[in-house]
């Protein structure tokens, strides 16, 4: 249920959980490898609220935090 905060932290940390499995990190030195693995989980996290919201499901964008 997306209209509960509980709801909306397990729906959060499932994207989190996928973006992580589908976008590799990269090592702390490479810095390039870096900005695509940011890049990488933008564009996932970004894919993933826009077939929500053609489902209809309107939940605001979570925070993807660096490092994580």
């Amino acid at each position: 249920d997306l209209t509960t905060a509980a709801g909306a932290e397990t729906l959060n940390a499932r994207l989190l959980g996928t973006i992580d499995a589908i976008c590799e990190r990269p090592r702390v030195i490479d810095i390039k490898a870096n900005v695509a693995w940011n890049e990488c989980k933008d564009t996932a996290m970004s894919s993933a609220l826009e077939q929500l919201a053609i489902k209809g499901v309107s939940f605001s964008r979570p925070t993807v935090t660096v490092g994580q």
